[in-house]
């Protein structure tokens, strides 16, 4: 809590795309994409502490950017990275995907739908769910992504009162 709205500042953005169905092998299932606050736009691989991207979780595709919220740059990068191993495995098999997404503007310049077009080849357009729809018909917002960030914030609180016990014994 804090004392005024002006002192809330976005720190990271939670990232998630979901299939309809999971495959059992699980190949279908995107990485979450973490966006953190910088300077300046950058992948993971851009991030200018080694050591600290050596601690990082092998299954999150993480990025940085300004106001740590997903703008064009930001989701063509989740795209590539995220759906990038879905789209080998619908290749290999020879199947397509489709993805409904918001209507951000991020979701509808002229180099996202290039990144569509060139980068992920075993999916077709994405579908847009319609205009100011958001709050009522994504999943992943009203009620998948709740659950998983709960997830998170319990498992984050169960280890940092593990490190709390450890450091007062």
């Amino acid at each position: 809590a804090v004392s005024k709205s002006s002192d809330v500042k976005r720190f990271c953005t939670l990232n998630l795309m979901l299939p309809m169905k999971a495959r059992s092998d699980g190949r279908n299932i995107p990485m979450p994409h973490i966006v953190f606050q910088a300077t300046k736009f950058q992948t993971a691989d851009e991030w200018h502490d080694q050591d600290e991207r050596a601690l990082w979780a092998q299954y999150v595709v993480v990025s940085f950017q300004p106001n740590a919220w997903v703008d064009a740059q930001t989701h063509q990068n989740a795209l590539r990275e995220c759906l990038g191993p879905v789209d080998t495995c619908f290749k290999e098999e020879d199947m397509f995907g489709v993805v409904f997404e918001d209507n951000l503007s991020s979701h509808l310049t002229d180099s996202t739908f290039d990144c569509w077009r060139d980068d992920l080849e075993n999916f077709v357009s994405p579908r847009f769910v319609p205009p100011n729809m958001t709050e009522v018909v994504q999943v992943v917002d009203r009620h998948l992504g709740i659950l998983y960030k709960k997830a998170v914030y319990l498992a984050m609180r169960k280890e940092m009162m593990k490190r709390l016990h450890e450091a007062r014994e």
